[in-house]
């Protein structure tokens, strides 16, 4: 019974550290953290200082994952919808931008 459980602790063990996924170090999170929130101020600055824009343009969602910039919501117009990605290449430069907003 012994062995069983030394065993099955063993088991266990190695079994955590495999599916162990590596994490960045603290001041990386912090840093790529930051950096996400600013990126996306700037978008949502840059949507809500343009008057041209409807309400429901200038409050689209603005997502960040993969290092890929992804905007969701509804639009009035497909030149909104344009516009809209045009502002978010120019608030994030090296980014992709991937357009999810939908025409309504």
């Amino acid at each position: 019974m012994k062995r069983f459980l030394i065993f099955a602790a063993l088991f266990l063990m190695l079994g955590a550290q495999a599916n162990a996924i590596p994490e960045q170090a603290p001041d990386e999170q912090d840093e790529s953290v930051v950096e996400t929130i600013e990126i996306s101020d700037a978008i949502r600055t840059l949507l809500k200082s343009d008057a041209t824009l409807s309400a429901s343009a200038q409050n689209v969602g603005i997502f960040e994952k993969h290092n890929c910039i992804i905007l969701k919501g509804s639009v009035k117009s497909a030149e909104e919808q344009t516009k809209v990605g045009k502002i978010a290449e120019q608030a994030s430069p090296g980014m992709k931008i991937i357009n999810d907003t939908k025409v309504r």
